[in-house]
């Protein structure tokens, strides 16, 4: 099992508004791919930064084939669209985890 975690820090001015296209577009776009097995939201509530919230998104993967699919066609996507919807009101990175 593959997990990618991709962590976003939002300006808190747009983050509801972030938070419902995420919901509402984004992950579903995702998943209707088919390429997870699962996908999660989560809010980092340790985060010390008043002027934004940071969130992690993962996606779980059962092969190679489907994570390297997802990162050459749909991650592009993802972040053309953050950019598009949300200007120079993010932070992004990403991190790969394998399970043992």
């Amino acid at each position: 099992m593959l997990l990618y975690n991709i962590t976003v820090a939002i300006d808190v001015e747009v983050e509801q508004r972030w938070v419902q296209w995420m919901k509402g577009d984004l992950i579903p776009l995702m998943v209707g791919a088919g390429l997870l097995s699962d996908s999660r939201l989560y809010k980092v509530v340790t985060h010390d930064d008043p002027h934004t919230s940071s969130y992690c998104i993962q996606y779980f993967f059962e092969s190679s084939e489907n994570l390297n699919r997802y990162v050459s066609e749909y991650a592009p996507v993802f972040i053309q669209q953050l950019q598009s919807n949300f200007p120079n009101q993010h932070a992004v990175f990403q991190t790969l985890l394998e399970e043992v």
